[in-house]
């Protein structure tokens, strides 16, 4: 009985990671696409290369949540290039751990 125990919650826990992964890939393509157009010119405007920006975008995406993605993409209509608030919800990304080791290998 215990041994089936285990097994269920084996399964329920595998089952809460795919998911997961689900919801993750549907937020990146829903609003990441957005979002990208709003971080990588940031970026690229710090680091002055297309190619590093969009290795650095790409680290920013994978390691921002999806309210951060929403929040990111609701800018990408604007003309004047991303609001304040943005810039710093960009920078507070970079500036996670996982985010910077991941910037750091791609640049």
């Amino acid at each position: 009985m215990i041994r089936l125990a285990c097994l269920l919650m084996l399964v329920a826990a595998a089952s809460c990671t795919q998911i997961r992964n689900v919801t993750d890939t549907v937020a990146e393509r829903t609003v990441g696409n957005p979002a990208r157009t709003v971080i990588q010119p940031a970026i690229e405007a710090q680091v002055g290369d297309a190619a590093q920006a969009q290795r650095i975008t790409d680290c920013v995406i994978e390691y921002a949540t999806p309210g951060e993605l929403t929040r990111i993409a609701a800018d990408a209509t604007s003309i004047e290039g991303p609001a304040p608030d943005i810039t710093l919800l960009i920078a507070d990304i970079l500036s996670r751990p996982a985010t910077s080791q991941c910037a750091a290998g791609a640049a």
